[in-house]
């Protein structure tokens, strides 16, 4: 007996070239031909099942929270490109985390090495340690702490005699980390196997024309075989915030972007590019990690100053990161071995989110998206047993679903006028059993709330199935076109919420991309509301439905600017059915009478 099944899936395999429904079955954790039961089986209809999701370029160091965004991103095998080795040991051993990891541990100057000229001893000093310590090989962060360019050329030549793994993120004392690093960096390594990190990053249009970069760049690649890269789709970077005595930032790469979008390269410089809305600070929430803007990105970083990251905006040009992803050779090889993210701790973990939408542009297959983000990534790293769905490989799996934030979009184009509703649910304190479900209409702003006993599917399938009895199919369909959630385990199930009575699809879920709530901006605008008489902290456990919907009454008599001084309930009643409000159970409460504090449910 199998110990998973995997039934009916859109199988993408990379290696056989082949896009086929079928079986994946696991049996202690590796990849076996599917005959008979299993302890688990798992219906992945409507799925797609590949290779597990390598990416070859993250950043876990930054938070210990980085392993889980990792993993909710669908990557299993990860490399780092920064370490320090000892503190990811310590982090994973700890993170609960079911991934792969593997780690380059980067050269800082002044800080694991003396200076930016070390001899070749203290280098290869280094690269023993490093091994001895567990990593996979070594780093040059050139463009953030760039070493000379002989020293360099030492690194190169040293990590080569050593048969040791080597990646370079261009950028030396003489050149910066544009084109003009990448060219130097291809003349001092010449001839000597070398990762190229974010090729994409090397072609901003900061020394020519963006697409005059990325030919230039291809040209590099072609003339050295001896070199493996990868390149990533987000608009984002990542930079360090920390400064040194002077107040000016310790990163080339921070320095040199602030002095790009026209601000100081300083602390000042760094607040000022907050307030204009072109630098996010990275912040530790419970789950994961978030961007900071505005006030409270410049408060964290002033009291986190020393041990700060942060994330410019607008950074990659499109064109740069769309033609690394899908260049091919002559031969029809792609150019660019493999999709990564920079990601890990930097919130750009997009490999799905962003590589599928360069499927459904026809940039990429299917296939050819599993080949650079598993297969090719696997043979970058040597992981033999990995990024290919055969028999005794290991069952490192990523298995993605439709219903996508692009998919909305698409349908919402083709049919413009469709009603949408936004859901969400809205957590008690810690320990509360206890939470709120939230029904957006994006047409009125009118927001209705209630009462989950649990964050399970079958309580938010109670709260339709209620609905759906009293409106009726036909009007719970008319009323509910369209909602759009996020992929929290109380909405995984669309099935079940989208089927109704006597099997009738009532509605059509669709999700938005992981860790983008901005997607559905209305419902979260109105959380506000909610939080306002109900803040952070607060257990639901001690309300009724009824305290709920006298809550939402106040909040929706409430006049909003944005709606001509109407209030979203006097709006609803000229756009939605009078059922509905009837339904809801709304009752209109004068503008003087609105309570809008934690005095209204006050027992």
């Amino acid at each position: 007996m199998h110990d998973i099944l995997l039934r009916n899936a859109l199988i993408a395999d990379p290696e056989a070239d082949s896009l086929r429904t079928g079986d994946v079955a696991v049996e202690g954790g590796c990849i076996v031909e599917a005959i008979g039961s299993a302890c688990t089986t798992i219906d992945c209809s409507g799925l797609v099942l590949q290779p597990g999701i390598i990416d070859t370029h993250v950043h876990l160091g930054i938070n210990p929270l980085s392993y889980g965004m990792v993993a909710r991103a669908g990557v299993t095998t990860a490399l780092d490109m920064s370490g320090p080795i000892e503190k990811l040991l310590d982090e994973f051993s700890c993170a609960n985390v079911g991934i792969n990891v593997a780690a380059l541990n980067a050269i800082l100057p002044d800080r694991n090495i003396s200076g930016k000229n070390p001899d070749r001893e203290q280098l290869r000093n280094f690269i023993n340690f490093s091994r001895r310590s567990g990593a996979l090989g070594v780093k040059l962060l050139g463009g953030h702490f760039p070493l000379t360019p002989e020293a360099s050329h030492r690194m190169v030549e040293t990590a080569d005699d050593s048969h040791c793994y080597m990646a370079w993120h261009v950028g030396t004392t003489e050149k910066g980390s544009d084109i003009e690093g990448l060219l130097e960096a291809a003349e001092i390594a010449a001839g000597h196997p070398l990762h190229l990190p974010h090729v994409n990053a090397y072609c901003r249009g900061r020394v020519r024309p963006v697409l005059e970069e990325c030919s230039i760049a291809e040209k590099v690649i072609l003339e050295h075989p001896e070199f493996t890269t990868e390149s990533y789709l987000s608009a984002r970077n990542g930079a360090p915030l920390d400064c040194d005595a002077a107040g000016k930032p310790r990163s080339a790469i921070t320095a040199g972007t602030l002095t790009r979008f026209g601000f100081e390269s300083s602390a000042s410089g760094m607040e000022a590019a907050i307030r204009a809305g072109r630098l996010a600070v990275l912040f530790p929430n419970q789950r994961e990690i978030t961007l900071l803007t505005g006030t409270d990105a410049i408060a964290y970083l002033k009291a986190h100053r020393e041990h700060c990251d942060g994330s410019f905006d607008g950074v990659n040009p499109l064109e740069s990161r769309v033609f690394f992803a899908s260049q091919k050779r002559p031969n029809g090889a792609f150019l660019v071995d493999a999709i990564s993210t920079d990601g890990g701790g930097i919130p750009r973990n997009v490999i799905l989110q962003n590589g599928l939408s360069l499927v459904e542009l026809g940039a990429l297959t299917t296939i050819e998206f599993a080949r650079k983000t598993s297969l090719f990534p696997a043979q970058m790293l040597g992981l033999k047993n990995k990024g290919r769905l055969l028999a005794g490989m290991d069952a490192d799996l990523t298995i993605y679903e439709g219903r996508t934030y692009k998919d909305y979009q698409a349908f919402l184009k083709e049919f413009p006028d469709t009603r949408v509703t936004e859901m969400d649910t809205v957590l008690g304190c810690e320990g509360s059993k206890k939470m709120l479900l939230t029904l957006h209409f994006d047409c009125c702003s009118l927001m209705m709330a209630y009462l989950l006993d649990s964050k399970e599917v079958c309580h938010v399938k109670a709260i339709f199935d209620s609905i759906e009895r009293s409106l009726g199919t036909f009007s719970f369909s008319s009323v509910f076109p369209l909602v759009l959630t996020d992929r929290g385990g109380e909405f995984r199930n669309p099935a079940a919420l989208e089927c109704g009575q006597e099997n009738l699809i009532r509605t059509s879920i669709y999700y938005c991309d992981p860790m983008c709530s901005w997607q559905k901006p209305h419902c979260e605008k109105n959380h506000e509301y909610i939080r306002k008489i109900c803040p952070k902290g607060t257990s639901f456990d001690d309300y009724s439905q009824e305290d709920i919907t006298l809550m939402m009454s106040h909040i929706n008599s409430s006049p909003r600017q944005s709606l001509g001084g109407m209030s979203p309930l006097k709006l609803a009643k000229l756009m939605l059915p009078s059922e509905v409000i009837d339904y809801f159970g709304l009752t209109e409460i004068p503008d003087d009478e609105i309570v809008l504090t934690p005095a209204l449910l006050q027992k």
